[in-house]
């Protein structure tokens, strides 16, 4: 189980020690959601949770994966192609974008490995990690490409 203050402490170490151009918003709500919102002055993450949950793991692991679209959009931003990042993101499901969402979670892995070793924390976390993400991108294949955007 994971604290709310891991979150808290997460949210610290992701704007102080790794994205200076990142800020990140934590909205205590009933259902847990993230996404990444660029780009303002600052870029933005933002996270609902439930205050009343007990487990904050659901809302850290979405938040080192929105990181990971923080540093999948400064990559291509820097070669001079953020319209990538733009069109990558609107795909709704199939391969480009499962291999996009793969590429977000994997650079969350590493931040949030980053961020288990550096505060001596236990790193079984990143297998959960990684069964959350596994579980995420499988909806990428599962959701009709037909529908709506």
């Amino acid at each position: 189980m994971i604290e709310k203050s891991l979150l808290d402490k997460a949210k610290a170490y992701l704007c102080w020690d790794c994205f200076s151009g990142l800020v990140i918003q934590l909205i205590p709500m009933t259902f847990p959601v993230s996404y990444y919102y660029p780009p303002s002055k600052k870029h933005t993450i933002l996270i609902f949770f439930d205050p009343n949950e007990r487990d904050f793991s659901k809302p850290l692991f979405s938040l080192f994966h929105e990181a990971g679209h923080y540093e999948q959009f400064i990559e291509m931003k820097n070669m001079g192609n953020a319209n990538s990042f733009w069109e990558k993101i609107d795909e709704t499901s199939g391969p480009e974008r499962e291999a996009f969402e793969r590429d977000g979670w994997e650079r969350g892995r590493v931040l949030l490995k980053q961020f288990l070793e550096k505060y001596k924390l236990d790193t079984k976390w990143i297998e959960y990690y990684m069964k959350l993400a596994d579980d995420k991108i499988k909806s990428y294949s599962s959701y009709s490409s037909t529908s709506n955007r």
